[in-house]
């Protein structure tokens, strides 16, 4: 049941989807950029303050919310945590994409998003020793590498075609299809949280 004691191929779904996940985040920061314009100009938005803030006001979230996040995951467990945001990042982005307003577009979403970051690299040292832990932090280092490179090419393509509403919405899609796929592929990996499960139900059953 010890999670580096996992078969190798249970080790590295959970590796990839908690690298989805952080790919998620980086990718929604930054997706909305190429539509800022579109948006401001739809919304009403004339300040350049605001217009700036619709982008980075998500990476601040990132800066404060692992404060207060990244503890939880080692009181209720990786799994909780790293579910709930995702779902909680979808239902954000789904909202931003019906009726937003321009700064508020990215705080939440940012905040949802911050959990994968802080507890990702905690999640690759339950699965993997010292020695084995290189390639599967590789993999999970992509995702804010690659993320924000990536993001501006698909919503610039999108929001030239269509409009900056159809870019929050395919994001809105892509982060549901993961939520759904980890809410019921992704197991709690961190150690002492298991190890209480498996007190509990041991107390149950003997009733010792």
């Amino acid at each position: 049941e010890n999670p580096r004691n996992w078969p190798r191929k249970k080790k590295w779904l959970a590796t990839i989807i908690v690298s989805v996940y952080t790919f998620i985040s980086p990718l929604a920061s930054s997706i909305i950029a190429p539509a800022v314009t579109n948006m401001s100009e739809n919304l009403h938005v004339t300040k350049q303050i605001e217009q700036s803030l619709t982008v980075s006001i998500f990476v601040l979230a990132w800066a404060i919310c692992p404060l207060f996040v990244a503890p939880l995951s080692e009181v209720f467990g990786r799994r909780i945590v790293l579910n709930v945001a995702i779902v909680l990042m979808t239902i954000f982005n789904m909202a931003c994409a019906g009726r937003p307003s321009a700064p508020g577009c990215g705080c939440a979403p940012g905040c949802a998003g911050a959990p994968p970051l802080s507890i990702g690299a905690g999640t690759m040292a339950d699965l993997f020793n010292d020695k084995e832990r290189n390639t599967a932090l590789a993999l999970y280092a992509l995702g804010p590498t690659v993320g924000p490179v990536v993001a501006p090419i698909i919503s610039g393509f999108i929001a030239e075609n269509t409009t900056w509403r159809c870019v929050l919405w395919v994001l809105t899609i892509f982060n549901g299809v993961i939520a759904v796929l980890g809410c019921i592929f992704y197991r709690e990996t961190y150690a002492p949280v298991l190890l209480q499960w498996k007190a509990a139900r041991l107390r149950k059953e003997t009733g010792n």
